[in-house]
């Protein structure tokens, strides 16, 4: 048998159609996968930007939260310096006090004694 022989059973015009279609699906299959390549890529990108930005963003907080303990504590200092500079005004305000009813005891005192002499130089005249 020759090979140059029709086979009876193969239609040729049914095959190049089929074979046509074929590469027409094959071409748009390939369209689709390098669009979705290129969808990927972008993707990635968009990804690896998202990633850096988050990563700004949590360097971000993380500086602010250290900030912020960081005022938290000055705020304590200065919170403890204020009771204790509280502690002493109302040590000192005390001290002042007990000055002041001593100076008041001793121009109390001061009037007696001025009043008493008065009395003694009214009851011997010429002394």
């Amino acid at each position: 048998m020759s090979q140059n022989k029709k086979d009876p059973g193969v239609d040729r015009t049914s095959l190049v159609e089929a074979l046509e279609q074929a590469v027409e699906t094959l071409r748009q299959n390939t369209e689709r996968i390098q669009t979705l390549e290129k969808m990927h890529a972008e993707s990635e990108w968009y990804l690896g930007e998202a990633k850096a930005r988050n990563q700004q963003l949590e360097d971000e907080l993380r500086n602010k939260e250290q900030y912020i303990r960081a005022m938290e504590d000055e705020r304590r200092e200065l919170a403890r310096r204020y009771e204790e500079a509280e502690w002493y005004l109302g040590e000192k305000n005390r001290r002042l006090e007990q000055m002041e009813n001593a100076v008041r005891g001793m121009e109390a005192r001061s009037q007696d004694l001025s009043a008493q002499m008065e009395s003694l130089r009214t009851e011997r005249p010429g002394a």
